[in-house]
């Protein structure tokens, strides 16, 4: 696999994960965008005091004529980051700049805001869930999506060998990997799509903008017909998107693909994509403005959901279910971060969610959350790091 950088070949992936355990995670910004459709993806880095934070995605706008990796965390209003290019495209003409002039130089560590990283047992997970179906049966909220996180051991000279497995597991997941000072290095193998505009997805044309409501899980070698609380919690994602985009668009400008099943990696969803042909880059903009956080990482109805999460779920999820991609002045891709796992103070730390709504069974949700956990959990324990 070949990465880009401004468009021009600059070095491959395994070039890349020689060189990780050299990068000073510290002080160093990074942002790798990994696209299945093509097979190759897009890196971007600099130095921590060169990130630009952004209040909200709508802030992109000022950023039109440049090029980088972007990054938001779940909450809306938390700080995001855009990773810019260190050097334009005609001063990326081979490889030593990443180990002479990128990974080597120190800077001003940049502010960071350290979290709890403390972890939940099975059993309050569950107890979350009961709490969730109370609400729901109260009519707070029709969905909601509880998350957790499994924390385990691990040192920084893993992490190449690691990702190398994530990138040879799942070769046809939305891979990506970032670094923020103070925040981890994130790497997330995911299966949907927040918005896309400048790229041809499921055969629609480079010029729409593009949405993917992902909802319902399954092992991917089941046979069992959908059950409707699957069916009910997909309709809830895909009625939210297409009410996001009839408040900027026509309807009749509304295509729709779906609902349908997808895999990813041991698992399968429901998904419908959305798409507008003939948009542009401003309205994308405005659009993973409206369309983040979705019910699918969030709830539905939005407000009460939210409100409910942040007093319940006793869980900072940072940049997990949160979204990340390229962005160019006039293509941008961005994924929903899920399958995730963040390196920090020596440890590996899985996220996973499970949508609730009135028919789910806590024991069931927390075996979905194990089951999306194994995705990269599966691939530490057969290194034997265990």
């Amino acid at each position: 696999m070949s990465l880009h950088f401004h468009g021009k070949e600059c070095l491959d992936l395994n070039t890349f994960l020689q060189v990780l355990p050299d990068i000073d995670l510290d002080r160093i910004a990074l942002g790798l965008h990994y696209f299945p459709e093509t097979g190759l993806a897009d890196f971007f880095a600099c130095h921590g005091s060169e990130l630009v934070s952004l209040s909200t995605p709508l802030e992109l706008l000022k950023l039109r004529g440049h090029s980088g990796f972007v990054a938001f965390p779940f909450q809306p209003g938390a700080k995001g980051y855009f990773i810019p290019a260190v050097l334009d495209a005609e001063s990326c003409t081979s490889n030593r700049f990443v180990v002479e002039g990128l990974f080597r130089e120190k800077e001003n560590d940049p502010e960071s805001e350290l979290h709890s990283l403390d972890t939940g047992t099975a059993e309050d997970y569950t107890e979350r869930v009961k709490d969730a179906l109370q609400a729901i049966n109260e009519g707070t909220f029709e969905k909601v999506v509880l998350s957790r996180k499994i924390k385990l051991p691990f040192k920084k000279d893993l992490m190449a060998p690691f990702i190398g497995r994530v990138f040879e597991k799942y070769p046809k997941a939305n891979l990506m990997i970032f670094n923020i000072p103070g925040k981890g290095c994130w790497i997330s193998a995911s299966p949907e799509v927040l918005l896309a505009f400048g790229y041809s997805i499921m055969g629609a044309p480079h010029s729409s903008i593009i949405s993917h409501a992902l909802a319902g899980t399954m092992p991917a070698e089941s046979d069992q017909p959908w059950a409707e609380k699957e069916i009910r919690e997909q309709a809830l994602v895909g009625k939210y998107i297409e009410e996001k985009f009839r408040e900027l668009v026509p309807p009749e400008a509304i295509q729709k693909w779906g609902p349908g099943e997808q895999l990813a990696g041991n698992l399968k969803h429901l998904a419908s994509f959305f798409h507008v042909q003939g948009g542009s880059a401003e309205l994308a903009i405005m659009l993973a403005q409206g369309l983040h956080p979705t019910p699918a990482v969030c709830g539905f109805p939005y407000e009460p959901a939210f409100g409910w999460l942040i007093e319940k779920e006793k869980l900072d999820r940072s940049f997990f279910s949160g979204f990340s991609g390229s962005f160019h002045p006039e293509r941008m891709k961005f994924i929903v971060n899920l399958r995730t796992a963040c390196f920090r103070d020596d440890h590996l730390i899985f996220f996973a969610g499970a949508g609730i709504v009135k028919d789910s069974d806590p024991v069931a949700e927390l075996a979905e959350t194990e089951s999306k956990i194994d995705t990269l959990r599966s691939l530490v324990d057969s290194q034997g790091i265990l």
